[in-house]
């Protein structure tokens, strides 16, 4: 299960984790952390996008799901190298992407109360 600190705070645009492996299913690799700042696509809201970084090791975030036992997969491809098991990781989404989203997702529900 990963930790969901997007809850926290919706402008925290960079963060730190624990690498705790690579899965791969029908939509590709998926680095899994132990906590995350990217949002997840759903409740009509688009993934976050961005980029996981240890040293030279780059991974790119080209979309996020939660699985049904609270697990984060961030999926993409590796700019550079790989990270091993208990690495400490960088997370950094991209902002004016998670902005336009937030807002977008927040005139929604206004739409809705209309």
């Amino acid at each position: 299960m990963t930790k969901l600190n997007y809850f926290d705070n919706t402008y925290l645009f960079e963060s730190e984790a624990i690498f705790i492996e690579i899965k791969e299913n029908e939509k590709g690799k998926a680095v899994i952390l132990d906590a995350t700042i990217f949002y997840p696509q759903g409740g009509g809201q688009p993934a976050d996008k961005g980029e996981i970084v240890s040293g030279d090791n780059i991974f790119v975030v080209s979309d996020v799901r939660l699985d049904e036992s609270g697990t984060v997969w961030h999926f993409g491809e590796f700019k550079t190298g790989e990270f091993k098991q208990g690495d400490k990781v960088d997370l950094k989404i991209d902002k004016d992407r998670r902005i336009l989203n937030a807002k977008l997702h927040s005139a929604g529900h206004l739409l809705d109360c209309a």
